[in-house]
């Protein structure tokens, strides 16, 4: 997953507002995708079992099972190749399905980020400070007298 869309631009709030519908539902799909690729897999699991359980249960010789038990039954079933793969797959759709589901929440982190942004600059947060040219010239010219005096009174301490 691109991580790069988590970025806020805030010297383009008004395109980042209105591409993060675009963005969640992007996300949301893939979620949706992913939950139903675990559901998927985990239907087949259960038909997998099924079936491993019915066939040992028909020919446990063929599984070296020489007293049919619910234990033996389920550790045969758990130990088999197909289960294995299956049960990895599986493990794999989860964890991209975690994956998936925290890109929404970061999505919804991003939304309130941009919220927040846009509140910022209505307030004129990120507005440079305006100085008037009379008031800035007055500044300055007190920054001029508070130096020279400043090096007055150093010359008297120096002498004293």
């Amino acid at each position: 997953m691109d991580e790069n869309v988590l970025i806020v631009d805030l010297n383009n709030l008004e395109l980042e507002c209105s591409q993060q519908p675009r963005l969640f539902i992007r996300f949301a799909r893939i979620v949706a995708d992913q939950q139903d690729q675990v559901d998927q897999l985990e239907r087949q699991m259960k038909v997998l079992e099924a079936e491993l359980d019915l066939e040992i249960r028909s020919n446990p010789k063929e599984y070296s099972i020489e007293k049919i038990t619910e234990k033996a039954i389920t550790a045969t079933i758990l130990t088999s190749q197909e289960t294995k793969d299956l049960y990895t797959k599986t493990a794999e759709a989860k964890h991209k399905l975690k994956i998936a589901q925290a890109m929404i929440a970061a999505l919804d982190q991003k939304k309130r980020m941009i919220e927040k942004a846009v509140d910022l600059h209505g307030q004129q947060y990120f507005a440079k400070p305006y100085v008037p040219n009379k008031t800035a010239l007055a500044v300055c010219e007190l920054d001029k007298k508070e130096a020279r005096t400043k090096k007055r009174k150093k010359k008297c301490r120096r002498k004293s």
